[in-house]
Formats: structure tokens, C-alpha cells, sequence
């Protein structure tokens, strides 16, 4: 069983991180094991962080026992999430697997080891830079999304199921 975990402030990428977990669920057919758990958007202190990771493991260990990962939207509550689990004596990745999204710098510290999906930036920049010369060169552009693929960085808090 897989849980999104959101802080649940509400961002522009926000109904886009929902379409595209959901999605994907869809496809791999695990609807019925899936869900997206938010928090309540009030996080400005890390006491509120801690709250949201406390709410979150004490309503799995109640309601969803049988959770095998979370995919998290930010490290940064990820890293809170992981502290919790170790205070709690839960064994990442050997009961839960975590993994972030946006692969921050203190993902890759031994003493983290946060698996993560690396939003490409660079990427960004490119094709953002590119569409803004062909946009002052008078060019039509599509107003379509484009796609950048990410790249996921499996480090320590992550098992494989086989």
C-alpha cells in the first residue's frame, strides 16, 4: 500500500503532482491500495512539520497498518517523516519505505540517505530559455505542457519488494 503524503498548503504544482500520482496508480492498477494523505497546509515551524509526520505515522499504525511506502512531496518533510519513524521504532526501509520528491542537497548525507525523485532543472531552464528566444523571435508557440522526465535516486530509505 502507497500513500502521497502532502503538506496540504496548496501550490501551483499541487493538482499537478495529484493528476500525475493518480495517474499513475491507475496504471499500475493499485487504486485499490493507494491513497493521498494531507496535512492540514499549516506548516511555517518545524514543531507544525513534526505535528504533520506525528498525525501521519500515528494514522497509518491506526487506520492503514499494511502501508509498505510513502511517496512525499517535499524532502524537507520527508527528513521530518524519517525522524519520526526512528523515534517511533519504525525500521525505513525495512517496515516503511520513504521516498521524497525534488532531491534536496542534505538528501545525499549518509545519515539520511533520502531516496528521491530529482526534479531536472537544468532541463527546465533549457526548454524555458528556448521557448522565450522563439517567443521574441515572433514564433508561434503551442500553449502546451512539456514534459521533463525526472529522475529517481534511490538511496537508503528505500526497499525493493523483490
Amino acid at each position: 500500500n502507497i500513500i502521497f503524503v502532502m503538506s496540504g498548503r496548496q501550490k501551483e504544482n499541487t493538482n499537478s503532482l495529484i493528476q500525475g500520482f493518480n495517474a499513475a496508480i491507475e496504471k499500475m492498477q493499485l487504486h485499490q491500495t493507494a491513497e493521498i494523505y494531507k496535512g492540514d497546509g499549516q506548516i511555517s515551524s518545524d514543531t507544525e512539520t513534526n505535528k504533520l509526520a506525528e498525525n501521519l505515522i500515528d494514522f497509518i499504525r491506526s487506520k492503514k497498518p499494511q502501508t509498505t511506502a510513502l511517496l512525499i512531496e517535499k524532502d524537507w518533510l520527508a527528513y521530518e517523516i524519517l525522524a519520526v519513524c526512528l523515534e517511533k521504532g519504525i525500521k525505513v526501509p525495512d517496515d516503511i519505505s520513504l521516498i521524497g520528491i525534488e532531491d534536496s542537497d542534505p538528501s545525499e548525507l549518509r545519515c539520511i540517505g533520502l531516496s528521491s525523485v530529482r526534479i531536472e532543472l537544468i532541463e527546465v531552464g533549457k526548454q524555458a530559455a528556448d521557448l522565450l528566444v522563439r517567443i521574441i523571435n515572433g514564433e508561434e508557440i503551442e500553449n502546451k505542457p512539456i514534459a521533463i522526465k525526472p529522475t529517481v535516486i534511490m538511496r537508503k530509505t528505500t526497499a525493493t519488494l523483490i
